[in-house]
């Protein structure tokens, strides 16, 4: 028996994402992709250093941003996750 043989397993299966023709795709815990943040490898460095030192999770940093400016310039606040 090859030592690779013995990490080989079943696959994985795969979520089937529940679509309609007016609705993006649904992951199987029924959330939906929202936003793809592009930026320069300045900001990328920027954005990292900033969740290294708070240890908080990148896409919690932009959920707490995010509504905070709603809140500030008089919107509702965000629906929960």
């Amino acid at each position: 028996m090859s030592a690779g043989a013995t990490l080989v397993g079943r696959p994985k299966k795969k979520s089937t994402p529940v679509v309609t023709d007016d609705s993006p795709a649904l992951s199987a815990d029924g959330r939906v992709a929202i936003i793809h943040l592009k930026g320069s490898l300045e900001y990328a460095a920027w954005l990292e250093s900033l969740h290294k030192k708070t240890h908080i999770a990148k896409a919690t940093l932009f959920r707490v941003a995010i509504a905070e400016w709603a809140k500030a310039h008089g919107h509702d606040a965000p629906p929960e996750i």
